[in-house]
């Protein structure tokens, strides 16, 4: 039994690395692509956000609010970097949880059963940042959590074949329903 509790440790420690290691590779590829960019403090302007109901039932945001280029790119990154500490110190919690002998099992057992499942979580919030970055969309963050899914698209605005497209791909992958997928573009 310990060496299936060591075994369980270790993968989901390698799983965090894994995800930590993609995170950092996306967040350093997209600093050159910054870095690079030489119109990134152009302005960028349209309507007032508002909500619109798609036919899958999923929601979107259209239109934006406004703002600079250089503070959209910089949300992506944020966004994953304060998304990434605010798991690892959720992770870390849970840990002390699972391996504090003066905890009851069933304490130590749901510990590990959120463990499993924010890993799980984690895994395809970064899938499905790349599969939506692979449909043509230059950035993605998505959040998954209790059977729900904020998915936030670098994009001035989002038609609703491309809210579907998306909606789509997350109910697949993360097993969201679509009433419970909520789409926001980001403006570039």
């Amino acid at each position: 039994m310990i060496f299936e509790r060591r075994g369980l440790v270790r993968f989901l420690v390698f799983l965090l690395l894994v995800a930590l290691s993609v995170g950092y590779v996306a967040l350093k590829q997209g600093s050159l692509k910054r870095n690079l960019t030489p119109d990134r403090d152009q302005k960028v302007s349209g309507p007032v956000a508002g909500k619109t109901s798609t036919a899958t039932g999923t929601t979107a945001t259209t239109g934006s609010t406004g703002g600079t280029t250089q503070a959209t790119q910089d949300f992506f990154v944020d966004y994953r970097l304060d998304r990434d500490r605010v798991r690892s110190q959720q992770i870390e919690q849970l840990r002390e949880l699972v391996n504090n002998p003066k905890a009851d099992d069933q304490t130590r057992r749901e510990a590990g059963q959120r463990w499993l499942q924010m890993t799980d979580e984690m895994g395809r919030e970064v899938e499905l940042e790349g599969l939506i970055r692979s449909k043509g969309f230059e950035d993605a963050v998505v959040l998954l959590r209790d059977g729900a899914a904020v998915v936030i698209v670098k994009a001035k605005e989002l038609t609703q074949v491309e809210v579907a497209r998306i909606a789509d791909m997350t109910a697949k992958v993360a097993g969201v329903k679509p009433e419970n997928i909520n789409i926001v573009p980001k403006p570039k």
